[in-house]
């Protein structure tokens, strides 16, 4: 229902932009006098092409007429530019799902008949409407097949651009190997094409991601070579991020005095080019790399220096708790008590500001604030103009987020209540299943209301950021506020993915497939999905595998069972500590166990979420709170394969779920 409600708007959409707009008289005497359909079509895509940046009722109706022309002479690749023009509209509207199936739908009818650029063409469009929605995973895989065909044709240019794409998307990913593998053949065909001039920024994102598998030395080549080519240039900015990029080489090895003596560079350069905010933010590195050597009283200086120029809350708050670090370093005690006070309390009110925001006010800023104000500028520049569209993107799915989940409720109430004028037998049992639909309902409502609260908050303050300091923010700090909003939308999305499949279960339409599984195999696909977050809390694995162990269950079941699982292990454990995955049989069953070592649960908590309605919500021992959803979704499920769910655990030592897999007689 929702994807023919889609259509129909999309179709409505596309029909007022055909009535609204026609091909200017100036384009229509020149296409009058081109020879040949072909060279019509041609021309038309051409024009259509520039239009797109500038008028998109104007590129539609010049690209519907190529396709109506191109229809004319039955030829398969000329039909499929023009589509591919009618999906790129489709797309430049934010409506990714649409524009997704229009390429895919080329790809279906005219694949073999196509030329191999045409269709590299067409994979290329499909992997960036998943890249737009954060999917990096499948814009890859679409990506590659388009890079597989691309290299049989020898295209360097588009090999070195697309190259570059995979392999900055995998950096996104922590994929550090597969980052490198690929910025490596960008730079090869750059180095082909004789493009010396982008090989700077390949050479230094090829250094950021050595660094981080720590081969600092060769990280350290990299970043030189990207220096050599900066100062060839005389490109100022780029040489203040490369230096800085070996000023935090430097520290990560604990080689302060360089890292000190390229911060000296950074700072130098910001300020020849008069880059304020840049040198507020250096500087306060300057002064963590002080407190790293000990030299308190010239780190109490830079960091004082530095909380007078910051503008941003955050920043300030955190360059407090370095100054009052330094300051108990130099023994002056009061000084650095008032300086945690300091740091306490713009933390505290960095708190409360997110929380003072109701969610429909959020919304109404939000709308008016991005549309009013950043649009209106983002479209102004053609540069940025990939951050307005995400930021479009960004409010159309928090609204279908929302939509979809009253949509859900309503469709549920109004099935339950279609069917009140049963017999008595029937209306008894639907009156227990009404009680159940009103608690769903309001569990959702709850859900919605409390945990949307914070990724919009992040909206909310990243789009008051851009506003407030638009004309002083660089490419690298919107590239930073991108990543942010990327991130917030990821949540937004595991969160409305979780509810989804807890609605399906509680209406019996999630499918139960069972097989005969290794559990080791499904474990490691969770972890794996899991990586990066256990690597940015520093944790370990711990994993103990019976290999002969196997169970009766469903994949899918299990896998969204040990995500959730996992993800509170990962959430409820402090930096450093350790995670145990244990494989195991018996006589009775076969079990799966995830043990953390975090913040654990009082008895009578932990009675409570075993409880029917208990949820991590009711959990008081820690301020990482979530909805609790996973829980009771992996509960039902679980009771669904015919398993069970036991939980032991013990307040500040940790906490320890089991899967019990009955064996078969």
């Amino acid at each position: 229902m929702k994807k023919l409600t889609l259509s129909i708007l999309l179709w409505f959409f596309l029909c007022s932009f055909s009535l609204a707009f026609q091909i200017p008289d100036s384009v229509e005497v020149e296409l009058n006098q081109v020879v040949g359909v072909e060279n019509k079509v041609n021309f038309l895509l051409e024009y259509a092409d520039q239009a797109l940046k500038i008028n998109n009722g104007l590129h539609y109706q010049l690209a519907n007429e190529a396709k109506r022309l191109a229809l004319t002479t039955n030829d398969e690749n000329l039909i499929a530019k023009a589509e591919k023009q009618i999906g790129l509209n489709i797309q430049s509207q934010n409506l990714l799902d649409s524009a997704r199936n229009h390429f895919l739908l080329m790809i279906d009818k005219y694949g073999e008949a196509l030329e191999d650029k045409i269709l590299a063409g067409l994979y290329i469009e499909v992997g960036a409407t998943y890249y737009y929605e954060a999917n990096d995973k499948m814009a890859i895989e679409y990506w590659k097949r388009a890079n597989r065909i691309i290299e049989k044709l020898n295209d360097t240019k588009l090999l070195a651009k697309l190259s570059n794409n995979i392999g900055a998307t995998y950096g996104y990913l922590g994929d550090y190997k597969n980052a490198i593998y690929y910025l490596k053949n960008a730079i090869k065909y750059k180095q082909q094409l004789g493009d010396s001039a982008s090989l700077a920024s390949s050479y230094h994102n090829l250094g950021i991601y050595i660094s981080e598998l720590a081969s600092y030395d060769s990280a350290r080549y990299f970043f030189y070579k990207s220096l050599e080519i900066k100062k060839k240039y005389n490109d100022k900015k780029g040489l203040a991020k490369t230096y800085n990029s070996l000023a935090v080489l430097f520290s990560d090895e604990e080689k302060y005095d360089s890292a000190l003596f390229y911060n000296s560079k950074v700072l130098a350069l910001d300020l020849e080019i008069g880059d304020s905010i840049a040198y507020s933010i250096d500087i306060g590195n300057r002064a963590g790399y002080y407190l790293k050597t000990s030299r308190f009283k010239e780190g109490i200086q830079t960091a004082n220096k530095s909380i007078q120029l910051l503008k941003d809350v955050k920043a300030k708050s955190d360059m407090y708790k370095v100054i009052a670090q330094l300051y108990e370093g130099a023994g002056q005690y009061k000084k650095a008590t008032e300086n945690w006070a300091n740091y306490a309390e713009l933390n505290d009110s960095i708190i409360s500001a997110e929380r003072a925001q109701s969610l429909q006010e959020l919304q109404v800023q939000f709308d008016t604030e991005l549309k009013e104000s950043e649009i209106a500028k983002l479209e102004s520049e053609n540069k940025i103009q990939r951050l307005q569209q995400q930021k479009d993107r960004q409010s159309k799915i928090m609204l279908i987020a929302i939509l979809s989940a009253v949509a859900i409720i309503a469709i549920l109430l109004f099935r339950s209540f279609k069917k009140e004028n049963s017999a008595k037998k029937l209306l008894d049992q639907q009156n227990k299943e009404l009680k159940e639909l009103n608690f769903t309902k309001d569990r959702l409502f709850s859900i919605i209301g409390h945990d949307l609260k914070s990724p919009l908050s992040s909206f909310h303050t990243i789009t008051k950021s851009l506003t407030e300091n638009w004309d002083k923010l660089e490419k690298e700090q919107l590239k930073s506020f991108i990543e942010s909003l990327r991130d917030s939308s990821k949540e937004v999305h595991e969160m409305m993915d979780n509810l989804l499949r807890w609605a399906l279960s509680q209406t019996g339409q999630l499918n139960y497939k069972p097989q005969l599984l290794e559990p080791n195999v499904v474990v490691d696909d969770a972890i794996k999905q899991l990586e990066v977050a256990i690597q940015a809390n520093g944790l370990t694995l711990n994993r103990k595998y019976n290999s002969s162990a196997s169970i009766q269950a469903d994949q899918d079941y299990l896998k969204i069972i040990l995500r959730n699982l996992l993800s509170n292990a990962i959430k409820f454990s402090s930096m450093g500590k350790s995670i145990d995955l244990i494989i195991d049989e018996n006589e009775r069953y076969s079990t799966i166990s995830i043990k953390d070592y975090g913040v654990g649960m009082s008895e009578s908590e932990l009675a409570l979420i075993l409880s029917e309605n208990g949820s991590v919500h009711d959990i008081k021992n820690s301020d990482k709170k979530g909805t609790g959803l996973g829980v009771t979704l992996s509960k039902e499920l679980l009771q669904k394969m015919g398993a069970k769910l036991e939980i032991e655990s013990e307040q500040n030592s940790g906490t320890t779920f089991k899967l019990l897999f009955p064996k078969a007689a």
